[in-house]
């Protein structure tokens, strides 16, 4: 994602092919550019300043007298996706009435926008309090749960999504962030839930 500074106009969201170019356009004054995607933390990298690129090899920038400020992304490139990682402390996806089941996915993610992420037991629909142990760049969250024998033959999901920010401070207005933008979802294997005796 780019933000553009100090706006009078603001930009729009811009579409483009891997490897082609493409130029998002704004206008203001004593702008600069900013990129959120690269860092892991989300911290903003300015990749430009007035008419100065940081590089030029990635950037070009045109300024008009008229006070636009358009960025030209040489060759959009992937920022790279990063596949969840799910664990659990079953054997087999097998347990005994009573054991405690531990189910954890974490996920690393790039820029200022932080993923949410939640469980839900699929017997009931219901979501599960997790306990959240994210860091910067990654996204996890953990359930235990006592296995009852109505655990039997039940799975439970994890979904990564994106919520839309409260203030558009440093968003486009027309920014499409919806649950599915990044909705990944992660379902156990079905458990087998054995009698105590």
């Amino acid at each position: 994602m780019f933000v553009c500074g100090q706006l009078t106009k603001s930009p729009e969201n811009v579409v483009g092919l891997v490897g082609s170019s493409a130029t998002l356009r704004c206008a203001g004054t004593d702008l600069s550019w900013e990129e959120y995607a690269t860092d892991p933390t989300g911290d903003p990298q300015t990749i430009s300043y007035k008419a100065d690129v940081t590089e030029p090899n990635k950037y070009d920038l045109i300024t008009e007298p008229t006070g636009t400020y358009d960025l030209t992304i040489k060759s959009i490139q992937l920022t790279q996706a990063f596949d969840p990682t799910c664990t659990s402390n079953t054997t087999n996806n097998e347990a005994v009435e009573g054991q405690y089941i531990e189910y954890s996915c974490e996920r690393k993610y790039q820029g200022n926008l932080t993923p949410k992420m939640k469980w839900r037991d699929l017997s009931t629909g219901e979501d599960v309090t997790a306990k959240d142990e994210s860091s910067a760049g990654t996204v996890k969250f953990s359930i235990v749960v006592e296995m009852t024998p109505s655990h039997n033959g039940n799975s439970f999901t994890c979904q990564t999504y994106f919520v839309k920010p409260q203030s558009q401070d440093k968003y486009a207005d027309n920014i499409p962030i919806n649950n599915n933008a990044f909705n990944v979802l992660y379902t156990s294997q079905r458990l087998n839930v054995y009698c105590k005796y």
